[in-house]
């Protein structure tokens, strides 16, 4: 979530621009709604993959449910907090700022988010590409490492404001909003590229080389699953999955890129001179987050079957009835196996 931008935005706005009291309840409405919404889905999302696939601990799934809960917290936590920070202050409340902590976290979630979309782009690009290899990025450690890693750098790319190097937060008065104050220096320029910029351009460049293999070698890219046609699922399972991460990063990215539109048409400035701009910020990003489980669930059968038994409330028995779904009998010795879930 861009809390800089919606922050700075306000600061700029609060002895400028006045909102009507229209305006800003139904942006608080619609803002409240989509959090709610959004929040509904991821806990949806994770609730079918957790209680319906008996294998979700290995493999990628491990890293979607991971990613799905930097979602929720985003979309449950930050978001509703900023939100209500903002209709507070034009209704004439101080807030009870826990500066820079209120600033910080959001920012550091936000570069947490990114780093684990960007590690989850590549654990699919080798997964297609180099299935040999793939085996490796599964074991526990290595899905540990991965997340332990988005969390590190997510959290320390920002860290230096915290000592005055690049940004500072401040209390701003007189509704003590905890704001970031940028000094677009070259240490402030390193820290949004080491959190934001390194991890979109990483996780773009992954999914458009993976798009230019399979779109212009198919069939060397089918030729790789050796093992029959059970092989070939699998690798065409991979690719589903992919291309179910490659659209949800593809909305976000337009809904992210909407505002700095706007800023270059009407000559907003980078610190954000338009109040209008800021709250559209906000429920653009917001927007974004809850387009990435509505793509999940479009794409994915097993998450739309596991969403729809969790609503129709049948719950009982379903890790049975999927584990029956990969199963393959021995008739000669009468033994079964269960086939591993690689995503």
């Amino acid at each position: 979530m861009n809390v800089t931008v919606s922050n700075e935005s306000l600061e700029f706005s609060l002895v400028n621009i006045s909102l009507s009291h229209s305006f800003l309840r139904a942006w608080f409405g619609l803002t409240v709604s989509l959090s709610i919404i959004s929040s509904f889905l991821c806990i949806l999302l994770i609730a079918s993959i957790v209680l319906t696939q008996h294998k979700w601990r290995k493999g990628a799934t491990v890293l979607i449910v991971h990613l799905l809960c930097l979602d929720l917290f985003a979309c449950a936590v930050t978001f509703p907090a900023v939100t209500i920070d903002v209709f507070l202050m034009f209704n004439g409340r101080v807030l009870h700022s826990l500066c820079p902590l209120d600033a910080f976290l959001p920012i550091a979630v936000w570069y947490t988010n990114c780093w684990a979309t960007a590690l989850l782009a590549l654990n699919r690009f080798v997964a297609i590409l180099f299935p040999s290899f793939y085996r490796y990025l599964t074991t526990r450690r290595a899905l540990m490492l991965t997340m332990l890693t988005s969390w590190l750098i997510g959290s320390s790319a920002y860290a230096p404001a915290l000592f005055g190097v690049g940004a500072r937060f401040v209390v701003r008065p007189p509704y003590n909003l905890c704001t970031v104050v940028p000094f677009h220096d070259h240490a402030w320029y390193a820290m949004v590229s080491v959190g934001l910029g390194v991890p979109v351009i990483l996780e773009g460049t992954a999914y458009l080389v993976l798009f230019i293999v399979l779109t212009s070698r198919p069939a060397g890219v089918d030729s790789q699953a050796a093992g029959g046609e059970r092989a070939k699922k699998r690798l065409r399972r991979k690719i589903n999955v992919a291309r179910m991460l490659c659209l949800s990063y593809l909305s976000c990215l337009v809904c992210y890129a909407v505002v700095p539109l706007l800023t270059g048409m009407f000559g907003v400035n980078a610190a954000g001179e338009s109040m209008e701009i800021g709250l559209l910020a906000v429920t653009l990003e917001l927007f974004g987050y809850m387009i990435a489980p509505m793509v999940y669930l479009a794409l994915n059968e097993e998450y739309r079957r596991g969403a729809r038994r969790i609503l129709c409330g049948r719950l009982r028995g379903m890790r049975v009835a999927d584990a029956e779904l990969f199963t393959i009998t021995n008739e000669n010795t009468a033994k079964t196996r269960v086939d591993p879930d690689t995503l």
